[in-house]
């Protein structure tokens, strides 16, 4: 057999460069020293070894065993014939290992030493080798490597060191070293660099926060405070920032945040791991910049960890508030003492072994006693009013059963001169023997008698009193309720009768008018003669003034981005209305999280806001009002008109009766009312005026995502001329004239071909599937059911080749946003000249290519 010369620097194996052209082979060297190990007696032994085992010649892989594989995550292909550097978690670790272990197994046979193994998928794992040349004294004949992992073993190691040092902290009282402690094993058990912990923040204050991050020479940055979070950390993608939005969000979810899932690796690259939530108090603890994905075994130690980490932080708080309590301790019973004599509260311990009760003087003092008066169980029923003892001996017997532990009572007692005398008496059970009999009770006794003689003269007095405002009572209850019912009825009926009102005009009239209008521009475009075309396009013009005249009409009376973009956008609306009607400049702030959960609150706050703001035009003499829509303490929510206007004397205004007052303000108040909210009024001569409303938000109710700051969509690309593939489209509108008008709008042209017509959300769905259109033109109201907004946001998921042009008869901005958000290219009302629809439908048939 023949030997190869061993290189003295890497004991038997081959120098750098061979080692590097050997990782790159795909198959193993042409001819080996030795035969691999399947060849042996040893082979069954080899491949059947629940411990992973190599047969490496030069350091490269010349037979491996499927436990290896399963170790390692590659499959035998390929292991063999690459260099075992594939396998180690560093270079310096295979420099060690061919320098240091080599060499033992050339001195003494055998090498055993403590590394890292690299799977396949980049985790880190920490393993035992043991390396053996294959013939004794002889490296260049190969080595059998054999390898254990005791990943889980260094893991429980370190916890335990982790568990020891934490307590060590909690025993010194240094939280700083709890803290280094916890984020110094968080980086270890991970094999991270970056690490945070955030504990606290229960009920609604800023948690404290401490971090680390590994420096370059392998010590350990660490900080307590300050882990530079700034208002822009949402788009920082340092680890820090990355632990910080996984920790929020494992705090809101109460799990761990950061898994490996299926698919590519998450982009932030970072593990959180909160408390269970059945935990007292809490705590995150987020690691980042880990090579591989993290894994469900990591977050386990991590919430070990963050449980080791939260436990010495109460302990230290326990110790800190024990300290605290025992000088509180002394002070409480120094105001004790001041509280029971300011109080005159008597107070007394009762042995019910012995019946000898032990009182102070106040007590006596009460009862006209002296300490020559002995008082015992006995003498204390006697001195009992013969109709309250029934009762106390009823609480006695429920005491000694163990049913009670306390009382509170009142009852009469004879004072020394002949007189009674009420006690307010509250005791409670302090002992009890290992049966549970009672062995002894102490309480406080207060006369009260003054008291119940001056509520026996208030009952007298309300006697006379009550008939009277009982009636009254009622009669105010009863107005207010039907005044309150009223006001609601009003308000419900005069919404129906707008929406009633809109829908005619919309569905029925603004059809009527479009599909009118669609077919004489059909007749404009393909007529000859000049006298025609000009008498259609007088027809059109016409017919565009009408529909204007519907629509600003309907949108007077509903207006639709109301419903369909909420409050906020509403206001929105709104504000600018009354710059174009009124000239009234209105500065708008709605909060995102203040959107109210009911529609009725929504449009009743709506209305509102115009009726203010109307007063403003008409009244305030300015032109330029406020406007806010705010969330209060999580259980209100306001909207507020301000103006620095003339202003009033607002007493002027409450001293009026509810028939004086301005149907609106009186609205207003009775319609917030009816919603348990109120209107609160600020206001002077010359200094302007605020109106407040308030209503309470409804529990539970979602907190809808605002319109304000929603990105503005794109602009259409610009219209080209060239000539045209034939575009296949599909219309989808609830109307059957207005989807025949498109048709027959659309069939003249010579590069469109109208593939189908669908009424409705799900048949739209069904006909793109079918009939592959390239466009699909897609209304916005279609009828009850799913919307176009909705229809067109599970197109493009479903299609991503089909392009969605929308069209409605809507023309307000909020609605095209909401469109092209889910996913519309572009947006046309109906209204506009058919030009628009055909323009738009070119220019993104052209981007799609030939």
């Amino acid at each position: 057999m023949t030997q190869r010369p061993r290189d003295p620097d890497t004991n038997g194996a081959r120098p750098s460069s061979d080692r590097q052209d050997a990782s790159t082979r795909n198959t193993p060297p042409a001819a080996a020293p030795v035969a691999a190990p399947a060849a042996t007696p040893l082979g069954a032994l080899f491949h059947a070894s629940p411990m992973a085992i190599a047969f490496t010649v030069d350091r490269v892989f010349h037979e491996v065993n499927d436990s290896l594989c399963a170790l390692s995550g590659y499959r035998r292909d390929e292991l063999i014939g690459r260099s075992t550097s594939l396998l180690y978690g560093s270079q310096a670790a295979y420099a060690t290992v061919g320098e240091a272990g080599y060499a033992a197994v050339a001195a003494d046979g055998v090498a055993r030493m403590q590394g890292q193994l690299r799977r396949k998928d980049g985790q880190i794992l920490d393993i035992a080798l043991h390396l053996a040349a294959l013939t004794p004294g002889d490296l260049a004949n190969g080595v059998v490597g054999s390898i254990l992992d005791n990943t889980a073993q260094q893991r429980a190691q370190a916890l335990l060191r982790a568990r020891a040092e934490i307590s060590e902290a909690v025993a010194a009282g240094d939280r700083d070293a709890l803290l280094h402690s916890t984020l110094r094993e968080a980086l270890a058990l991970t094999r991270s660099t970056t690490a945070r912990f955030a504990w606290g923040g229960a009920g609604g204050e800023t948690p404290a926060v401490a971090w680390a991050v590994s420096a370059p020479d392998g010590g350990l940055c660490t900080g307590v405070g300050d882990d530079g979070a700034t208002d822009g950390e949402t788009a920082a993608d340092d680890a820090l920032a990355r632990c910080r939005r996984r920790s929020a969000a494992a705090a809101r979810t109460g799990a761990a945040v950061g898994l490996a899932q299926r698919g590519p690796p998450a982009r932030d690259r970072a593990l959180a791991v909160p408390l269970p939530q059945d935990a007292a108090g809490t705590a995150v603890l987020a690691v980042a910049d880990k090579e591989a994905v993290y894994l469900g075994d990591e977050a386990e130690l991590l919430r070990e960890l963050v449980s080791m980490a939260a436990d010495g932080l109460e302990a230290l708080r326990a110790r800190a508030a024990l300290h605290a309590s025992e000088a509180d301790l002394r002070a409480a019973e120094t105001r004790l003492r001041v509280a029971l004599d300011g109080a005159g509260l008597g107070l007394y311990e009762v042995d019910l072994v012995t019946g000898e009760a032990d009182v102070d003087e106040r007590y006596l003092s009460q009862l006209g006693l002296s300490r020559a008066d002995a008082v015992t169980v006995e003498r204390w029923t006697d001195l009992i009013h013969p109709d309250d003892r029934e009762p106390l001996q009823g609480a006695a017997a429920d005491a000694f059963a163990g049913r009670v532990t306390e009382l509170d009572t009142e009852y009469r007692m004879r004072h020394a001169d002949g007189g009674w005398r009420w006690i307010m008496d509250r005791w409670r059970v302090y002992a009890r023997d290992e049966h549970g009999t009672l062995l002894r009770v102490a309480g406080v006794h207060l006369d009260i008698t003054a008291r119940k003689q001056a509520e026996e003269r208030l009952a007298e007095l309300n006697r006379t009193l009550e008939a009277r405002v009982a009636e009254q009572t009622a009669e105010l209850r009863s107005q207010a309720e039907q005044l309150r019912a009223l006001a609601n009825q009003l308000t419900r009926s005069e919404q129906r009768e707008r929406k009633r009102l809109a829908s005619i005009l919309h569905d029925h009239i603004q059809q009527l008018i479009v599909a009118a209008k669609m077919q004489v521009g059909r007749l404009t475009r393909n007529a000859d003669q000049a006298r025609q075309r000009a008498a259609a396009q007088g027809a059109e013009e016409v017919l565009e003034e009408a529909l204007a005249a519907c629509r600003s009409m309907a949108v007077e009376l509903s207006p639709p981005v109301l419903h369909e973009s909420g409050l906020g956008g509403g206001l929105k609306w709104l504000a600018t209305r009354m710059h174009e009607h009124h000239g009234l400049t209105v500065r708008l702030w709605a909060d995102t999280g203040a959107e109210p959960a009911d529609e009725e609150v929504s449009v009743l706050l709506f209305e509102c806001a115009r009726e203010l703001l109307l007063n403003v035009a008409k009244h305030a003499g300015v032109a330029q009002a406020e406007a806010a829509l705010t969330r209060r303490n999580g259980t209100e929510m306001q909207l507020s008109v301000a103006d620095a206007g003339v202003g009033f004397e607002p007493a002027e205004l409450k001293a009026l009766r509810p028939e004086e007052m301005s149907f609106g303000l009186f609205s207003i108040q009775q319609r917030l009312a009816h919603l348990g909210g109120r209107m609160d009024l600020e206001s002077a001569p010359g200094r302007g005026t605020r109106v407040s409303l308030v209503v309470p938000v409804a529990e539970g109710a979602a907190v809808a995502e605002g319109t304000a700051g929603a990105p503005t969509a794109p602009s259409p690309a610009p219209i080209t001329t060239r000539r045209r593939p034939l575009c296949r489209v599909l219309i989808v509108d609830d109307h059957q004239i207005v989807r025949e008008g498109l048709a027959g709008l659309l069939q003249v042209e010579p590069d469109i071909d109208v593939v189908g017509e669908a009424a409705d959300a799900e048949q739209a769905l069904a006909l793109a599937t079918e009939r592959e259109p390239d466009i699909v033109i897609m209304d916005i109201n279609l009828g009850a059911g799913m919307d176009g907004i909705e229809a067109t946001r599970r197109l493009c998921a479903q299609h991503a080749e089909i392009t969605v042009i929308g069209l409605s008869m809507h023309a307000d901005q909020q609605i095209a946003d909401a469109m092209r958000a889910a996913g519309a290219v572009a947006y046309v009302t109906k209204g506009g000249p058919p030009e628009d629809l055909i323009s738009a439908i070119r220019t993104h048939a052209d981007r799609r290519g030939p």
